[in-house]
This record gives structure tokens, sequence and C-alpha cells, in this order.
């Protein structure tokens, strides 16, 4: 650290220097101490919980950043873009009767929604057995109708084939893994030992999640980052060469994955056609069980089965390596924080299916597949509070309650976030717990 304002007066004494026996200098203190050191996987989670904290949580989701069919009725996160009319039948009517004379929004409803939804039930019973808001159930389970479901369907024909494609093995399209620890399969030519696997595993990351293609002179700069004269060189050439001979050709058509187009303007652009990604088969998921309303469960379930871990969880070898994956950092959109979002919501939304349905085993499971996918929210844990609760396992309850209470540090309900302490509070269990 070092304060760069000249008119400062401690400018240039307040710099901290580590050395290579990780001894920390303070000149301005006359002391030197030993560093804080702690290994790498625990320094990666914890600059995910960074990453995620200095992400305002008010943050609109953007667009979908593709241009596939599918892309226009969805955000990037997969959630279904519904029509406003549509979203003012979701709301249930106001019901006054509160002893302050405060109406409340549809708590006295019984009845199923007005239109169809993945969560159709009355908001009552979800917010009864579920751990769960109307907020959620409006942004999460968004009201669809016969017109909507068959425009989604049309727009995705081939995402069943996809599917079936993604779990062969056989197959010969590249499937690169972004939900979970980064993998790249394919059917081309690349020794298992590659000492450099990893390296041309993130070209295949980075060039299967630019929408339409890329410019070799982006390409370069993306790729080697500390290297300003970059572009040009051989070696960005024979990096997609040899992406290109490990992604294959497709043998419908026996065109290469990786094509070698240039423009007509004489720029060359790089791109991978006919890939398969976990995370968009996600997104297409997701945006198609919300458009099939009360019998899109199966496919959110589907996108969840997808979720091997973190997104974007990278070898050692990769998050120590100069540059590597800085352009996931650099660019307006996280990819990785967009994945872990969407996967915390449609987890939240199976689990509080499944907690209205009297299934709590299988809520605990899709609350598990967010914890597994590295989420430091909330939002899993009172998921798994009340699948323990419906299971009469007070004891896990409340640990898990307690584990809320500790990631706050929260002492009183201002410690909590407004949403944890009106879920806590109003199904009484944070009383219990302390």
């Amino acid at each position: 650290m070092l304060i760069d304002d000249p008119d400062h007066a401690d400018a240039g004494r307040w710099q901290l220097t580590v050395d290579e026996a990780g001894m920390l200098s303070i000149p301005a203190l006359g002391v030197e101490l030993i560093a804080q050191q702690i290994p790498a996987d625990e320094a990666a989670q914890l600059a995910r919980v960074l990453a995620l904290a200095a992400v305002p949580n008010d943050r609109p989701i953007p667009p979908a950043h593709g241009d596939e069919p599918w892309d226009k009725h969805a955000d990037a996160c997969g959630s279904l873009r519904v029509d406003p009319a549509l979203s003012e039948r979701r709301q249930p009517p106001a019901v006054a009767g509160a002893d302050d004379g405060v109406p409340l929004l549809g708590l006295a409803d019984t009845s199923p929604w007005m239109a169809n939804s993945v969560l159709p039930l009355s908001a009552q019973t979800y917010l009864d057995r579920a751990a769960t808001t109307e907020q959620d159930l409006q942004a999460l389970a968004p009201a669809t109708d016969a017109g909507t479901r068959d425009q989604v369907e049309v727009a995705d024909p081939a995402l069943d084939a996809d599917l079936v494609d993604w779990a062969d093995p056989s197959c010969p399209r590249p499937k690169l893994t972004l939900l979970g620890p980064v993998e790249v399969r394919a059917q081309g030519t690349l020794p298992e030992r590659n000492p450099r696997r990893q390296f041309y595993t993130e070209i295949v990351a980075y060039l299967a999640t630019r929408p339409g293609s890329v410019t070799s002179e982006r390409y370069a700069t993306a790729i080697w980052p500390n290297e300003p004269d970059v572009v040009g060189k051989t070696k960005v050439r024979q990096s997609i060469s040899i992406v290109r001979a490990w992604l294959g050709t497709n043998p419908a058509t026996g065109a290469d994955y990786l094509p070698s187009g240039v423009t007509a303007g004489g720029v060359g652009r790089y791109r991978i056609d006919d890939v398969l990604i976990d995370a968009e088969l996600f997104r297409r998921l997701r945006v198609r069980g919300l458009a099939r309303g009360v019998d899109g469960i199966a496919d959110l379930q589907a996108a969840l089965d997808l979720v091997t871990g973190p997104p974007f969880d990278l070898p050692t070898s990769r998050q120590g390596a100069p540059g590597g994956y800085s352009w996931l950092v650099e660019e307006n959109s996280r990819l990785d924080h967009e994945y872990a979002a969407m996967i915390v919501d449609v987890a939240h939304t199976v689990a509080t299916h499944h907690l209205a349905a009297g299934e709590p085993e299988l809520a605990a499971d899709a609350a598990h597949v967010a914890l597994k996918a590295g989420s430091y929210e909330d939002v899993p844990l009172l998921d798994l509070v009340a699948a323990c609760d419906a299971q009469d396992n007070r004891a896990e309850a409340d640990a898990y309650v307690a584990r809320i209470l500790a990631n706050h540090e929260a002492e009183v309900e201002e410690d909590l976030p407004p949403r944890t302490a009106e879920i806590l509070f109003r199904r009484q269990w944070i009383n219990r717990a302390s």
C-alpha cells in the first residue's frame, strides 16, 4: 500500500512490502512482522466472498448476452421475460384485515394464482411451508400462459436433443463445463497429459462464451493481457491451431468446430460452432421451465442436475497463472456472478415447490446444490431450515439458523438483511434458536 497524495504528510512512508520469506515490513511504524498466509484454495474462496460482497445486491440482471432465438425470452440468468399484463395477473389482490389497518397483500387468499406459474399455489401456502417471500414468488415464478409457452418452446426446439448429446460420451460435439471445475470434452487430438491443457481449456472457455465471434486482436489481448505487443505474434495463431485440432471436425459437415474464417475486410475473427455449454443448457432449461408454468419443475430440476461445483471453479495452476482468466474479471458482465445467482434462484424455486408439496428431502437436495455451487447467501440456508423443520429435525434446523446468525455476526435484528430477518421472525425460528 502506498499513499499517492503528494501533499499528505506521510506520503512515501506508508509503504508495505512483503519479501520472499513472507516478512511484512512497515517502515512508518518501524516494525517487521510475519505476513498472514492462507492456503491457495482458501484464498480463492475468500476472493469469491469479497467479489460477491462488492456487487450491489440491487444491481439489475443484464439482458441475455447471446442472439439465439430463445435469448429474446430470457435475461442473462435465464429468467423468463414476461408480458407486463401477465405480471399484473400474477399479483394477488390486496386483502384488508391487519389489526393496524395496513392491508396484507394476498395473505388471506387461499385460491390458486390467477395465472399459470411454476409455483401455482396460493401465496399463503408458500409463506407457511417454505422460506420465501411474496417478492420471491413474483420475481422467480412469473405468470405465463399458453402463448408464452408455445413461443419459448418453438424458439428452442433442439433443447432436449442437446441434453441427450451432453450426456452422451460418444457425441463428437465439443462440451464445455463452467458450472463447476472448468473442463473441455472434445473428440479431437490433444494429449491427455499435455502440460498446457488448462491453458487451452481457458481459450475454449473464452471463445465459447463470446456471442457471435471475436476479433483476433481482442482474443490475443484477452488471453495474454500482460503482453501489450502480443497482437500478431506467431503464438496467437499457433494456439488457435492447437485448439482447432483439439475440438476436431463435425462429422456431419466435415467443417472444423473452430473455423478459420476471415471477414471481407481482412480482419480475422474466431468462433466455436455447435459447442455445448452446461451454463447455456441451464439458462435454456430455466426459461423453458418457467414458461411451462405448473409443468416446468422438471426442467428446473434438470438444470440443477448440471451443477457440479462453483461456476468457473479453476484449478490451482490457472488461479496463479499470470493473466489467467483475467478477461472474466475485466469485462462489464461477470459470468461467474451471473451463473452463481441463477443457480441460487433456481434452487430456491425448486426447494419452495417441494416444501409446499410436502417433500422436504427433495427441497434439501435443491438447497445443497446452491451450497455446492459456492453460495454464501442466506437463501439456501433458510431453505434448509425449512426442510429440517418440516421433518421435525429441530436440532439441525437450529444449527442452520445459528450458522446464518454467525455469518452476519448478528446480535440484534438490525444486523440481519431484511429478507432474512423477515423470514426468521415470521416462521418463529429466530427466538427458538436463541
